[in-house]
C-alpha cells in the first residue's frame, strides 16, 4: 500500500490507518514488511518491559505458549537435576575417529550452511545449521546484503499476519529483531542477550550484553513468549577429531576453524521448542552429532531397527559425512548404499538416509523457512479446529 491508502487489489481509496481494505477486505500492508518494520519493544497489551500480563515474570510459571520454566535445580556439582553426567557418551580423549571415504563417493562441493531434515511421513522438521563462532537468533528474516543476518529465525508459530494469527503475531513482537547470540568459546558455549525485552537462562534474567555459560542442559525464554530447551553435547578435553585415511582425501579447502578440536568446546547444541509448534527443532553442528534412539543423541529417532547410538553425522572441511557408531556398524543406507564399518559417506541436499526403519531426507534450507509452517501442518491445524469436540 502506498501513502495514499490505495488498495493493490481493487484500486479503491482507504484511510491510511486501515489494515484491511474496506471495499474488498484485502490486506493493505504486507504483513511481513510490518513485522520487519516493527520496533523492538512493540508488545501490544500482553507485555510491559518483559513482564507477563498479570505481573508474572517469565520463569515464574504460566501456561500455553507463554509458559515459563521455573528456577533450575542443580546439584552440588552445578549440574541440572536429572541430566547425564559430564562425559557420558563421549570419546575418550586419546581416541581418534578414522574413516575411509570411498573414492567414488567424495563430495564435489561444500554443504550449505543450513539443512532441513525431514522424517519420513512425519511433519517434524529439524533445521541443522553448520555453526561458526557466533549464532544470531531473533524474529527478523535475513535480508539480501545484510551484514549480520540471523542464523535462526524464532517466532511464535503460525505467524502469518496480525489479522490471521493475532495472538502469535503480537507475542512475537516481544522477540527482538536479533534477540540473542550463542558464542562458541574455548571454555564452552555462551549465550549473550542483545534484546530489549530480556532473555532468561534457567529461570534467571540475563544481563544485557554479558556472556553467560550454557550448561549441559539449559532452558531459554525469549522476551517472555518463546521457551527453548537445549542440550550441549560436549567434546572431551583435548578433543578427538575426525581423521580420514590418506588415500581418500577430500577435494576441498583446508578445515574450517571449528573442524579442529577446541579444548572445552562442544560437538553440537540441540534446541527444542516448548509449548508452541514442538515439531520444529534446531541443531547447531560444530563437529559431530549422534543419531539414534538414546536420550543422549542429538538427533533422536524412535523406529524399529534404530540402535541407541546408531550413526554419527560429522562435519569435516565444509562437508557432511555419515559414519557408523563407535559400538559397531548398524543397518544404515545412504542413497541406497549400505554404510560399512570404518566407512564414511558424504551427505547433503537430496540425500536419503535410512537407519533401521527410520527414513531421513536432507534438503537445503533458508532461515526464512523457520518463520512459517509447512502447508501440511497448517492444514492439520485447520482440520483440528473444524472437527467437533
Amino acid at each position: 500500500m502506498g501513502e495514499s491508502g490505495v488498495c493493490q487489489r481493487c484500486g479503491q481509496e482507504n484511510e491510511p490507518v486501515r489494515r484491511l481494505c474496506k471495499h474488498c477486505g484485502a490486506p493493505l500492508l504486507d504483513p511481513e514488511l510490518e513485522m520487519e518494520a516493527a520496533e523492538d519493544g512493540t508488545l501490544g497489551p500482553l507485555f510491559l518491559a518483559g513482564t507477563a500480563a498479570g505481573g508474572q515474570t517469565p520463569g515464574a510459571g504460566g501456561g500455553g505458549d507463554l509458559a515459563a520454566a521455573g528456577p533450575a535445580v542443580r546439584d552440588e556439582q552445578g549440574e541440572l537435576a536429572g541430566e547425564p553426567p559430564r562425559g557420558a557418551g563421549r570419546l575418550a580423549a586419546e581416541q581418534t575417529v578414522r574413516l575411509l571415504v570411498p573414492a567414488g563417493r567424495r563430495p564435489a562441493c561444500a554443504a550449505p550452511p543450513l539443512l532441513r531434515v525431514s522424517f519420513g511421513d512425519s511433519l517434524r522438521r529439524l533445521f541443522v545449521h553448520l555453526a561458526g563462532g557466533e549464532v544470531r537468533c531473533g524474529r527478523r528474516k535475513p535480508a539480501r546484503g545484510e551484514d549480520a543476518p540471523n542464523h535462526l529465525v524464532l517466532r511464535l508459530l503460525p505467524c502469518r499476519a496480525p489479522e490471521i494469527d493475532p495472538d502469535n503475531w503480537h507475542a512475537t513482537l516481544a522477540i527482538s529483531a536479533t534477540h540473542l547470540c550463542i558464542l562458541a568459546e574455548r571454555d564452552g558455549p555462551h549465550v549473550v542477550d542483545v534484546s530489549r525485552n530480556g532473555t532468561w537462562l534457567d529461570g534467571r534474567p540475563l544481563e544485557r550484553g554479558a556472556a553467560a555459560p550454557l550448561g549441559a542442559q539449559f532452558q531459554l525464554m525469549l522476551g517472555g513468549v518463546l521457551r527453548l530447551v537445549g542440550r550441549v553435547l560436549r567434546a572431551p578435553a583435548g578433543g578427538a577429531c575426525l581423521r580420514l585415511e590418506a588415500q581418500a582425501p577430500l577435494p576441498l579447502p583446508e578445515p574450517e576453524p571449528f573442524d579442529a578440536a577446541l579444548p572445552g568446546s562442544c560437538d553440537a547444541i540441540a534446541l527444542e521448542r516448548v509449548a508452541n509448534e514442538t515439531e520444529d527443532s534446531y541443531l547447531l553442528l560444530y563437529r559431530r552429532a549422534a543419531i539414534g534412539s538414546a536420550e543422549s543423541c542429538a538427533i533422536r529417532l524412535q523406529a524399529a531397527g534404530v540402535q541407541p547410538e546408531h550413526a554419527w553425522l560429522y562435519r569435516h572441511r565444509g562437508t557432511l559425512l555419515l559414519g557408523p557408531s563407535e559400538q559397531g556398524a548398524a543397518a544404515t543406507w545412504v542413497d541406497g548404499q549400505l554404510l560399512e564399518a570404518g566407512q564414511a559417506l558424504p551427505v547433503g541436499p537430496g540425500s536419503s538416509i535410512r537407519l533401521g526403519e527410520a527414513l531421513l531426507g536432507l534438503a537445503a534450507a533458508e532461515p526464512a523457512e523457520m518463520a512459517s509452517l509447512p502447508a501440511a501442518r497448517l492444514q492439520r491445524r485447520q482440520q483440528g479446529r473444524a472437527s467437533p469436540r
